[in-house]
């Protein structure tokens, strides 16, 4: 019989589910515990006995005319279980009915587990005669009459009873969350004072449950309330209470009771009204930081642009050598002043949670080279030498956050020629387990281990020399510590042995195929154009005016909107370079009334957009302009060049009407990330990729189903992985967050149900996002352009 010890310990789950299952089937949990636990311990006070005799190889013994009078350990908790429920008032032949379903439960469990045949008699017979004796004994104790002892035990019973209702009946009462007790029709069942001081600010304790006909407006109310939340688990709503409206969380929680007697739902509310009213001052004041740095940037940028501008004509007017020296001593000033401006900005924007991910395919050796030509001025100023090795095992091209990974660079490097008086600068390249990884060293020096983690710390400066004053505004390391993590990625600092310092950067890309993209296209510069140029700055028009005079353009200057408008009716202009930040109307205001003008020539006129505001408002503005292009302040000559090509070559930018006023879209799809991609990579190739997405969505799904069904935790970790990355090109930040998500959850599933529950929520992801870019581009009509215009290089646009 040591099979069935054996089966009892290992299935003392199954055995209370089905003995409750049996129970409620035939109505005996009316009289019994609402909870799991109880019901397990009766099974176990079954089995426990039943283990012991057959660890030690008894059998029950056989039915006779004496055995009610011989006690044994069979009987004992049978016995002791029949006399509470007497003491409860259960009469005996539903206390004896309930026990035939615990034999039936074990009988079931025989005949589901063990083979017909001996073995399974042998079980059956065990569990019978068991029952049987359990029975008789229950029999017996149950005829005898009730003792002074067992009054005395139901007094105590009583009374024991009497004080934990009124212990949790006070616990109810005294909790600060209005918690409200509701029935399967959603009627109110009880509530505590906190939920009737919502509603009544004369309510007392207990009225709930001592007198529930009372206070029929408040029931009318907290029914009204059920009623509106509609079966969500999860809401948040106003209430107007006796102390003004307040907000409130709303969490609901079925009742835990496996009888079935006490059905219905739990409503807990928290007041979230001052937890709300935080938030909305938070935003408040990043709002009011998002415009100070708005403003900052352009205040500041401005100058810049004029100061560097200048300097760059003068550069190549004729120059005596001592005037060259204070030119270049400009220009560098101007440089180290925009990097600390843009230092303080950068690091601004990633506190105020500026974290968004810009996955683009990009070519390793062509960013080393950008960030080689970036540099090397310094570099020279300073007698180094700046060394660049790319690995033959790197990838062409790869897929990931290119601006994120270039700024971390170019601090490095500018940190690196910054503190290093003699020798060399370098940056490597070489691939390992899947990422791009980035070398930069100097011949400084170093940086001493103690100080290896507080160099990340923003604003902590380092002497650049002895005896020198620090450089820069020591946010470099922290913006680079920062950026990193935002793209996943791991940036150390080493100490080699013959000195200097080491930062490696370790990036997660993915290859994209042998095409690279470039990321500074090197454009013939347009010829002989008339533009029209809209600048109230007159530094910064003089600027522009000598580069693009240089180029032998045709320049007319206004200050305003409303003059460029009755300019551009009076002469024919092939580009228009526009300002935002004007007096009177300003520029998306202009360009608005461009776009409308009845004449199509004109509506159509190219316009460039030249701005020093960099920020996310701005940015999401130009996405509703109907510009062709944007070019930061301060810019160089060549950016300049680039800008004017890129405007003259690529269709208006425009969001499709669809989106406006349509929150769950926009929520979906942010289509400035398409706008940068088509202002990089062109219109039809930016189609392209957006339809690839739509047309192996489907086939996604259905990967995501079959690795869910078999339970393929890696393989379903996979796919959301490389979903995340898709979505983040096409503009789908809901759809990678939900991947994300997934991707970090899936790991800790075990059961099947798990698996298909986390893996089709995101198939639905899938599916929404993908209508949404349908959507938009059944909407979009300037990506229908054939070819990619961006990519033309010409001598005359025109």
């Amino acid at each position: 019989m040591k099979y069935l010890q054996e089966l009892i310990e290992a299935n003392e789950t199954w055995l209370t589910e089905r003995v409750l299952g049996l129970a409620q089937a035939h109505g005996y949990t009316a009289d019994s515990s609402t909870l799991e636990l109880p019901w397990r311990a009766s099974v176990c006070g079954f089995s426990d006995p039943m283990r012991t005799m057959l660890s030690e190889n008894r059998s029950p013994p056989e039915i006779s005319r004496d055995t009610a009078t011989r006690a044994d350990l069979i009987a004992a908790f049978s016995v002791e279980e029949a006399r509470l429920h007497r003491l409860r008032g259960v009469p005996l032949h539903q206390f004896m009915g309930l026990t035939k379903y615990y034999r039936r439960a074990y009988l079931d469990l025989i005949e589901t587990r063990v083979p017909p045949g001996e073995e399974a008699e042998a079980c059956k017979g065990f569990i019978n005669l068991f029952f049987d004796n359990s029975e008789i004994a229950v029999c017996l104790d149950w005829e005898q009459q009730i003792s002074d002892d067992d009054r005395r035990r139901v007094a105590e019973t009583n009374v024991h009873l009497t004080k934990e209702k009124n212990r949790y009946l006070t616990i109810f009462e005294s909790l600060n969350s209005p918690i409200i007790l509701v029935d399967t029709a959603g009627k109110l069942v009880n509530r505590n004072l906190a939920a009737s001081l919502l509603f009544d600010d004369a309510a007392r304790a207990g009225e709930g449950y001592y007198r529930p006909e009372t206070a029929t407006e408040p029931v009318r109310r907290i029914e009204g309330l059920i009623a509106q939340l509609d079966g969500y688990a999860d809401a948040e709503i106003q209430l107007e209470t006796p102390g003004g409206p307040r907000s409130f969380q709303i969490k609901t929680q079925e009742m835990l009771d496996v009888s079935e007697k006490f059905t219905g739902t739990v409503v807990i509310l928290t007041d979230i009204t001052e937890l709300r009213n935080a938030q909305e001052a938070s935003e408040g004041a990043n709002r009011a930081k998002s415009a100070f740095l708005a403003t900052m940037s352009h205040e500041i940028r401005t100058p810049i642009n004029g100061i560097l501008g200048i300097g760059q004509l003068l550069r190549e007017a004729p120059l005596y050598d001592l005037q060259s020296t204070y030119i270049d001593a400009l220009l560098t000033s101007g440089e180290l002043l925009l990097e600390q401006v843009n230092a303080v900005l950068d690091y601004s924007k990633l506190e105020a949670g500026d974290t968004g991910l810009r996955p683009v395919p990009f070519a390793p050796r062509e960013l080393v080279r950008r960030i080689e030509r970036l540099s090397v001025g310094e570099v020279r100023r300073r007698g180094l030498e700046l060394v660049t090795e790319v690995s033959d095992a790197c990838p062409e091209t790869v897929l990931g956050d290119c601006e994120k990974i270039q700024r971390i660079l170019v601090n490095l490097v500018s940190n690196a020629v910054k503190f290093t008086e003699t020798g060399s600068v370098s940056l490597s390249v070489t691939q390992e387990d899947g990422r791009i990884c980035f070398a930069v060293r100097d011949t400084g020096p170093g940086i001493a281990e103690a100080d290896e983690d507080i160099v990340f710390e923003p604003f902590v400066q380092r002497t650049a020399t002895a005896g020198n004053r620090p450089e820069g505004t020591g946010l470099g390391l922290a913006i680079c510590r920062r950026l990193a993590e935002t793209l996943d990625a791991e940036l150390t600092l080493e100490h080699p042995e013959d000195g200097g310092a080491l930062f490696r950067l370790a990036c997660p890309v993915e290859a994209t195929g042998p095409q690279a993209e470039t990321l500074q296209p090197q454009l013939t510069p347009l010829r002989d154009l008339d533009i029209l140029l809209v600048e109230d700055n007159a530094v910064n028009a003089m600027v522009i005016e000598g580069f693009l005079e240089a180029d032998a353009h045709r320049i007319t200057t206004v200050s305003h909107g409303e003059t460029a408008l009755e300019r551009i009716g009076d002469s024919r202009y092939d580009l228009i370079l526009l300002d935002i930040r004007l007096r009177g109307m300003d520029g998306f205001e202009t360009i608005r009334k461009i776009r409308s003008h009845p004449d199509p020539q004109l509506s159509g006129l190219p316009v460039l957009i030249l701005t020093a505001d960099q920020s996310d408002e701005i940015i999401h503005q130009f996405a509703r302009s109907g510009a062709n292009a944007f070019q930061s302040k301060p810019f160089n000559r060549d950016e300049l060049r680039l800008a004017i090509a890129r405007a003259m070559t690529a269709p208006p930018i425009r969001v499709p009407d669809w989106q406006e006023g349509v929150d769950r879209q926009a929520l979906l799809l942010d289509p400035t990330v398409i706008f940068e991609h088509r202002n990089a990579l062109g219109s039809a190739r930016t189609r392209r990729i957006l339809e690839t997405f739509i047309e192996t969505a489907e086939d996604h799904r259905q990967a995501l189903r079959t690795a869910a069904g078999a339970r393929d935790a890696a393989r379903v970790a996979d796919l959301a992985h490389s979903m995340k990355s898709a979505a983040d090109i096409c503009g789908l930040h809901a759809l990678s967050s939900s991947a994300a998500r997934t991707e970090r959850s899936i790991a800790g599933c075990e059961e099947a149900a798990d698996f298909t529950e986390i893996s089709e929520r995101l198939c639905e992801d899938i599916a929404e996002a993908s209508a949404a870019l349908s959507t938009f581009l059944a909407a979009d009509q300037s990506g229908d352009q054939t070819g990619d215009q961006t990519e033309t290089q010409t001598g005359d646009a025109r």
